[in-house]
């Protein structure tokens, strides 16, 4: 059985310890959080032990961490946990600067411990078909990609306390460039990125990106625009918008996960989510399947798919795309990525 202690008990904290709790694999053994009402509630649904600070939680014997912590705090508490020889399930992005993403490479690969990061669209059915149709030829080689990833207004102002930590391209583009690389399977060479700051910054003092535009060109040619932004209204029927387009040389792929399926018109009209769900009482969906790979790879001494050195290309590329929209529109070329 596997030992598990989780850093962060947000959203996701609490999302993969139902997962971990589903798992007879699995022991959860102890749990770390600044806020100490989390700690305690978790304790006392696990059974766990609880910490506030890193110290006490990495004197654990433990097989793997989840860092669940917000997208600019993986650094510390990847790198601790990996110098202490523990396996690591990182969320994405891997970081939120490329210097900090080679610490964890860095910090990974020098102690030997086996390490993924969180990009679970990779595990979500619709990719996962379109992933099969595209290596197996349908579609010819893949030329370009659109995506389109939004939130509603909700995810900065209410779901998140850090949003002015993050941008909508650490916590939404990091998707769709995983996705991108993944099915072009080639590095990003050269990035344009544009922004706006406007609705969150004027209207909540909120001073992150309202959107973020970024085209990327790839070595091999290929070319994706991508699309992230979350300032979508409330009443939205669905809090995420999600589009996707694979263009090919001999044929196209178009992906909505925007519709789940389910329409429901009741006090209010709303997609209702089917991708992860509750089947037989337990949590189904890209999320588990993404952390039961990450479970069979322990247990089967490989590698996990999705590894560090993708988390590093991915924080690399959105890196330029904010440096390029900093600037108010540049093209900046991606370093260290074949450039």
């Amino acid at each position: 059985m596997l030992r598990a202690g989780v850093v962060g008990l947000g959203l996701l904290g609490q999302k993969y310890l139902r997962l971990m709790a589903n798992d007879p694999r699995i022991r959860i053994v102890g749990v770390c959080d600044i806020d100490k009402q989390k700690v305690k509630q978790v304790c006392q649904q696990y059974q766990v032990q609880g910490f506030t600070e890193l110290s006490g939680f990495l004197d654990l014997d433990m097989d793997f961490v989840y860092i669940a912590t917000p997208d600019f705090a993986h650094t510390e508490p990847a790198v601790r946990a990996a110098e202490r020889g523990f396996n690591l399930l990182i969320e994405k992005p891997l970081a939120t600067s490329t210097a900090e993403a080679e610490q964890i490479v860095q910090a990974v690969r020098k102690s030997g411990v086996k390490a993924k990061v969180s990009f679970c669209n990779r595990w979500n059915p619709p990719f996962v078909a379109a992933k099969k149709a595209v290596e197996e030829g349908e579609i010819g080689e893949v030329i370009s990609i659109y995506a389109r990833l939004n939130d509603t207004i909700f995810v900065p102002t209410k779901m998140l306390k850090w949003a002015s930590q993050t941008s909508p391209g650490w916590f939404l583009m990091s998707h769709t460039f995983d996705l991108a690389r993944w099915f072009i399977g080639s590095e990003a060479v050269e990035v344009f990125g544009i922004g706006q700051k406007k609705v969150l910054k004027q209207e909540y003092q909120i001073d992150t990106y309202d959107n973020l535009y970024a085209v990327v060109r790839f070595e091999n040619g290929a070319i994706a625009v991508l699309e992230s932004g979350w300032i979508l209204p409330e009443s939205f029927p669905f809090i995420i918008d999600f589009k996707f387009q694979i263009i090919g040389t001999k044929g196209c792929i178009h992906i909505n996960t925007h519709d789940q399926m389910v329409h429901l018109a009741g006090t209010k009209y709303q997609h209702l989510g089917t991708i992860d769900i509750d089947v037989n009482r337990k949590p189904r969906g890209q999320l588990a399947f993404s952390f039961e790979e990450f479970i069979d790879a322990l247990l089967e001494n490989r590698e996990p798919e999705a590894t560090v050195e993708d988390g590093l290309a991915n924080t690399r590329v959105l890196e330029a795309v904010h440096i390029a929209a900093d600037s108010g529109g540049a093209v900046i070329k991606v370093k260290g990525n074949n450039a």
